[in-house]
Formats: C-alpha cells, structure tokens, sequence
C-alpha cells in the first residue's frame, strides 16, 4: 500500500488481462492489495455485446462509468442507457446488471468498495472458453458474498424498450 501504483493506458496492473466468457475483458487499475482491501477498480476495455447476469452484492456497492460506446443498466426496477462519460452507483444489496449494446467495441469502468473478494471472484471465472453451467457459476458467486438472480439483460429487448424511453 505504500507503492506508487502506475498503470499505463491499455495495461492491467499485474500485466495480465483476464477475459470473461470471451466477452468481459478486465484490466486490473486498483487491486485490493493496492488498496488494503477498500476498493477494486477494472477496465472493461473494448467489450463486445452482451454483459453478466443479473446479481446482487451483499458487502460491495458498485460504481460503473460509460467511457466508451453506450450500456443498458439496470438497478433494482430502473432501467438506464449509459452513454459515454455517464455513471451510476448502484448499492449492495439492490439486483443489477449491465450490457454493451452495440457490435462497436465500448469501455466501463467498474469500481468494488469495499473489494471483498471481488478480485478473486474475477480471477475464478476469467480465461475459460466455454461457459459455466447455471449451477457451477451459482456457487462462484455464493462463494464470493454474491448472488445470482436471474439471467443477463436481453439486448434485443432492452434495444427497443431504450429508443422508445431514453434516460439521461
């Protein structure tokens, strides 16, 4: 913790990029080393469409921010379209996912606070080809103070309810 943390632009701070489901790239900016445990912060950097499924934090809230192309989040009952340099906080304890909703490659800024286990939850499901089994990556989360609670937001669904309702 008493190290300058210096990560150049496109790099991961252990030099590593770690991949989920060939969709969700992660560069670690702050890991909870470097943070005593306080806060996490990844770089999605040029995310393809799609996103995770809907889940919850029991200890960690979330701070997301549209650096790149545009998101559907949702938090709770609300649904938001992110655009570049908007954000949302969502907390623990509150149901939320996100998606990239374009083909363009897009860039989210994810911030843990407190990290948890978080870092070890991203290092456990990153660099597998294939998907998890439902049942398989209901006990990654549990075992990581997480919760599954339904699937991922449908694209095509989320598309079309956004350009009838934008919110900025």
């Amino acid at each position: 913790m008493n190290t300058i943390n210096h990560v150049s632009n496109g790099g991961d701070r252990l030099g590593e990029r770690l991949m989920v489901e060939g969709v969700v790239p992660l560069d670690r900016k702050v890991t909870t080393q470097d943070s005593n445990g306080g806060m996490l912060i990844y770089e999605h950097k040029d995310v393809g469409k799609g996103g995770p499924p809907r889940h919850l934090h029991y200890e960690q809230d979330e701070w997301l921010y549209a650096l790149a192309g545009e998101f559907v989040v949702e938090i709770g009952d609300e649904r938001l379209l992110l655009k570049q340099g908007d954000s949302v906080f969502a907390p623990r304890n509150i149901p939320h996912a996100w998606a990239h909703m374009t083909d363009e490659p897009a860039t989210l800024l994810f911030i843990a606070q407190p990290a948890g286990s978080m870092e070890a939850f991203f290092e456990k499901i990153s660099g597998r080809k294939e998907p998890f089994a439902w049942e398989e990556l209901e006990n990654i989360y549990t075992a990581h103070g997480m919760k599954l609670v339904g699937n991922p937001i449908d694209i095509g669904q989320a598309e079309r309810q956004t350009s009838s309702r934008s919110k900025s």
